[in-house]
């Protein structure tokens, strides 16, 4: 197997199993899909009276004792055995229950039954599926144009049952990867072919365990790279912010790959799910790939996704979590008000009788959430007036790493050192800001210039507003008096240690060397640029990981990022009532309908991509700047890469899993205090 890889046009690179053997596929609604061709992995055979509710089957053997009715024995043999089992497990006597309902031919029962007493090894030992192979030959196509016949699609999941070492215990897992059909919610219809990989504890209580969905960025992104640097149950070691000696001219070819210590799979299942155009995830004809670019057109496509894979795994009662990182802090918002908006009804019933649940959190990690407000140096984007100041204090954390600013005294943290420069820009910057902004953009100059920002500057305000801006950032007054719109890529490129080239994503990341132009007048980086310190090695691994780990083996290249789905995204919003380009009024409107849904935004100081007091900036607008937390750690753009950050963000995850529902003031009252 091969990966494909294409270098994004942007910064911003921002196991399905039922237990049943069924030929037909159900959607949503419950009705056969004769067109499409599941194909679904083998797991436990169904048992004789699945199906029918305990309490129908306490009723019916009532009945049956007085009176005379024609009631199939199996399923009077059935109810008989639930009820004997119960009983047994009233008295405290888990052996005989579980024996009983195995003697019934009730093996899903038994293991249920098993899970729910805490006994995980015997529970997975029944209710895990058994090892699976997926050759998988067909060919995808990541173009506009692309897409699979319907009768090229199926449903085939592959599976590997393993363990790994948590927390000094050994924890059975089930490792799978393969294709689900996204239906749309309201024609039926087929619409992608969505592939996933994901890791479930198939011994713990399906009601209890939660299970997280999680997203990578671009647009154009896939989810294998993410898994492989974050939560999963293996990670690649890239060692951030350092750069070893002998990767300083060249980047390496192998990183280690370890298992990882801090991977999610205590707290929940994972979901590492491909858009459409990206990894194995394709339309389904007449439908292309394009028809899902942009930011209405990608989170239906994926909470039909979610919808399919809860139905066909029986998670209708599990906790479930949205993470999205990246772009996918505008994907994620959009994705978690359509799962809102379909509510309960969306999910087939389950057995129990219980409603379901919708969604229990959402986790943004490095997220960009209005690219209304994320100043840019694109085109003529700098024309508009769009304040830069949420860069400011990553570029004042930057210099800070770098001991280059000397304005943090020793004694204090950089937490403390960080209000302060927060309550600079909120006072001093802020008003500066609106001077500037008031002028008119210079074509030569790519700044706003005005008589009022002249004046303002020769201000005793004015000069110490330059003066505390080369204090703590280290760019030079006349830089910061030309204009307060200082994009990053000038300021790390031609400002800051000018003999160093730098990763964007995280600033600390570093090795010796300069810009110089190439040929046909382009500037490289050389020897390279860091940003891509760690491809060789993620790409090394990804080639073994999907048949190693997730007995998938393909044929096609998988689409790690996309140039073709990043060119063509529809970057504007088409929904009734949405606001251009961001998801805030979408974050507003999960809360508003779902008060108690958990909210977590994780940042790094030194992402000079999508900088975290801009979120600080974007959240306090919308009214969720007391709602929604924002952690900060010491990482950059995919914060989980830094060594330092790792145990500190389990640890804010950790807790948050933990959690209860959100209880505390609602937005409105938050944004009040």
């Amino acid at each position: 197997m091969k990966f494909q890889f294409y270098a994004l046009a942007s910064l911003l690179l921002l196991t399905a199993y039922d237990g049943s053997n069924s030929s037909l596929s159900q959607n949503g609604a419950g009705v056969a899909l004769t067109e499409v061709r599941p194909t679904l992995l083998a797991g436990p055979a169904p048992d004789v009276g699945e199906g029918v509710s305990q309490a129908a089957n306490a009723s019916a053997v009532k009945e049956a004792k007085g009176k005379e009715i024609d009631m199939p024995k199996a399923e009077l043999d059935a109810a008989s055995a639930k009820k004997a089992a119960d009983d047994y497990l009233k008295k405290g006597n888990l052996t005989k229950a579980v024996n009983t309902l195995k003697g019934a031919g009730l093996s899903k029962e038994a293991g249920e039954m098993l899970a729910n007493a805490g006994h995980e090894d015997e529970a997975f030992e029944i209710l895990a599926p058994k090892d699976k192979v997926v050759d998988d030959n067909r060919i995808y196509d990541g173009s506009e144009t692309g897409s699979l016949a319907l009768d090229k699609v199926d449903e085939v999941v592959s599976v590997k049952r393993t363990s790994m070492k948590i927390g000094g215990k050994t924890v059975q897992f089930t490792a799978s990867a393969g294709h689900l059909t996204s239906h749309d919610l309201k024609t039926n219809k087929p619409q992608a072919t969505i592939f996933f990989m994901a890791y479930t504890r198939d011994g713990l209580p399906k009601g209890k365990r939660p299970v997280t969905f999680l997203f990578n960025g671009g647009p154009g992104g896939a989810s294998l790279s993410l898994q492989m640097g974050s939560w999963g149950p293996k990670r690649l070691k890239a060692g951030y912010p350092d750069i070893p000696d002998q990767y300083q001219t060249s980047e390496p070819d192998r990183l280690p790959f370890i298992s990882n210590a801090e991977t999610l799979l205590d707290k929940t299942d994972l979901v590492f799910v491909d858009p459409v155009g990206t990894g194995y995830s394709q339309a389904i004809a007449p439908k292309k790939n394009a028809d899902f670019w942009g930011l209405d057109e990608d989170p239906p496509v994926l909470r039909d996704f979610i919808r399919r894979y809860v139905n066909l795994n029986t998670r209708q009662l599990s906790p479930k979590y949205l993470y999205g990182i990246s772009y996918s802090g505008v994907r994620t918002p959009i994705l978690a008000n359509l799962m809102e908006d379909a509510g309960k009804s969306q999910f087939e019933p389950d057995k129990s009788g219980k409603d379901p649940i919708v969604l229990s959190g959402v986790i943004l990690n490095s997220p960009a959430l209005d690219y209304d407000s994320l100043c840019s140096a694109h085109g003529d984007d700098w024309k508009k007036p769009i304040s830069c100041a949420g860069y400011v204090p990553t570029y004042a954390m930057i210099a800070d790493w770098y001991k280059e600013s000397k304005a943090r005294p020793s004694e204090t943290s950089v937490e403390s050192y960080l209000d302060t420069i927060r309550t600079f820009m909120k006072t001093k910057f802020a008003a500066a800001d609106k001077i500037y902004y008031a002028g008119t953009p210079n074509e030569d100059t790519m700044n706003f210039e005005s008589k009022e920002w002249t004046s303002y500057l020769a201000s005793k305000e004015g000069k110490d507003l330059t003066q505390y801006l080369e204090k703590i950032t280290t760019a030079k007054q006349i830089y910061w008096k030309d204009g307060l719109n200082m994009f990053p890529g000038y300021f790390l490129k031609q400002l800051f240690r000018t003999d160093y080239l730098k990763s964007q994503y995280d600033a600390r990341v570093h090795i010796k060397g300069q810009w110089v132009k190439d040929a046909d007048g382009y500037k490289v980086a050389t020897p390279y640029d860091p940003e891509g310190y760690a491809g060789y090695a993620l790409g090394y691994e990804m080639d073994r990981y999907l048949p190693d780990t997730l007995n998938y083996n393909a044929q096609a290249e998988y689409i790690s990022s996309s140039d073709p789905a990043f060119d063509a995204w529809n970057f504007e919003r088409s929904a009734p009532g949405s606001a251009a380009r961001s998801s805030l009024p979408d974050l507003k409107a999960v809360i508003g309908k779902d008060p108690s849904i958990k909210m977590l935004v994780i940042h790094g100081y030194y992402d000079a991509v999508t900088p975290f007091y801009q979120t600080e900036l974007d959240l306090k607008g919308a009214g969720l700047g007391q709602r929604v937390p924002v952690k900060l750690f010491e990482g950059g753009h995919s914060t989980h890469y830094s060594e330092e950050a790792r145990k500190p963000l389990k640890a804010a995850l950790d807790k948050f899993y933990d959690a209860p529902p959100y209880s505390g003031p609602t937005a409105k009252e938050a944004s009040l205090n």
